[in-house]
């Protein structure tokens, strides 16, 4: 049996050591590719040139350098997309829970409290730190469940994103959420969060970002939790069953307890991250302040300069890590300079149709 993992030079984000003892507990044929902050540069540039579509989410990057990889060795490879969203995975379904508890604390004290919590807590920039987990609790603690989860989960909070664009485009801030609603009553909350993430968020980002990501590097990826005797079975069990107090995917859990490494089932969750927020500190910045520069953004056309110099110049002073909308913006501007040429205009032609569905994907 063969397994490929990827390492970062950069420790916070480096996980090769639990892929490892999980190869050694099966005995598999481990091959690790350890990334550089080089690699990851020379990724951002090869995936920026080579999709069709822009994709906003930064762990395209390490997807498609691993899927390269892979394809030096196999044709087809197993990977877990679907598992955080059939058995309640994903950190934001405990963050949902305590919001609701919250809800019931009035609003100064709950404010005081959280906003004290912020204070204590520098931005580290690091790997889904604390701090980033508060930032983004606080973001969309007061909203309800529905734009609360499409702030937690999005690229961009819906309330700033006026603020990024061209005037001419700020209708787009009005324009529906993301956040897929289901046909028929869900049993409770969790069920309909679940269903907005396997609906929304799994088909739109993460099968796509895997799709895209192994085409580049002419490999298949199967996801076995996506059978769909195993999906229609999982869909049915309770939600009491799948996050149980603070521990999430309870039920997977139990079920493979005598499977897998103890260190590898009891460990935090963190996403296959890069460090971009660091890169924005250590240079990206001023790339980021030449695309977006007003005479750029005029070109394009797109996005006020205004608004994105006022994002970055909250990261770039701490004030903030604003990973996300900062990855997506210049996900969007390289596929821009690909598609339509050097800081030219999105051609009218377009209609807002597709502008809509353009700015969606990045």
């Amino acid at each position: 049996m063969s397994a490929v993992t990827l390492g970062h030079t950069d420790r916070d984000f480096d996980e090769a050591g639990f892929a490892a003892a999980t190869a050694r507990h099966f005995g598999a044929d481990l091959h690790s590719l350890v990334l550089s902050r080089d690699d990851l540069a020379e990724g951002l540039r090869w995936v920026g040139q080579s999709l069709d579509v822009p994709l906003g989410d930064a762990s395209t990057i390490p997807t498609a350098l691993l899927s390269r990889f892979a394809g030096e060795r196999v044709k087809v490879v197993l990977s877990g997309e679907g598992a955080d969203e059939l058995f309640g995975g994903y950190p934001t379904y405990l963050g949902h829970r305590l919001a609701d508890r919250l809800a019931h604390v009035p609003r100064w004290l709950r404010h005081g409290i959280v906003g004290g919590i912020r204070r204590l807590l520098p931005v580290s920039m690091g790997n889904v730190g604390l701090d980033y987990l508060v930032e983004r609790f606080a973001a969309g603690a007061d909203l309800d469940r529905r734009r609360r989860h499409e702030v937690w989960f999005g690229s961009v909070d819906p309330a700033r994103l006026g603020d990024l664009l061209a005037p001419g485009l700020r209708w787009i801030a009005e324009e529906g959420d993301g956040v897929s609603t289901p046909e028929r009553a869900l049993p409770d909350p969790l069920a309909e969060l679940l269903y907005a993430d396997f609906t929304g968020y799994l088909q739109d980002d993460l099968l796509t970002k895997v799709d895209r990501a192994t085409m580049l590097a002419s490999i298949e990826a199967r996801a076995p939790f996506l059978d769909h005797e195993l999906a229609e079975f999982v869909a049915g069990i309770p939600s009491r069953h799948k996050v149980r107090g603070l521990t999430t995917k309870a039920i997977l859990r139990r079920t493979v307890r005598h499977r897998l490494p103890a260190a590898v089932l009891e460990r935090r969750k963190r996403g296959f991250n890069i460090p971009f927020s660091r890169w924005v500190l250590e240079g990206l910045g001023e790339e980021l302040r030449r695309r977006f520069s007003p005479e750029r953004a005029e070109a394009r056309g797109l996005f006020s300069s205004a608004g994105v110099g006022r994002l970055l110049d909250e990261h770039l002073e701490r004030r903030a890590d604003h990973r996300k909308p900062l990855f997506a913006l210049l996900a969007f501007d390289q596929w821009c300079d690909r598609t339509f040429g050097e800081a030219a205009p999105v051609p009218i032609e377009l209609g807002q149709e597709q502008q809509v569905a353009a700015l969606e994907g990045a």
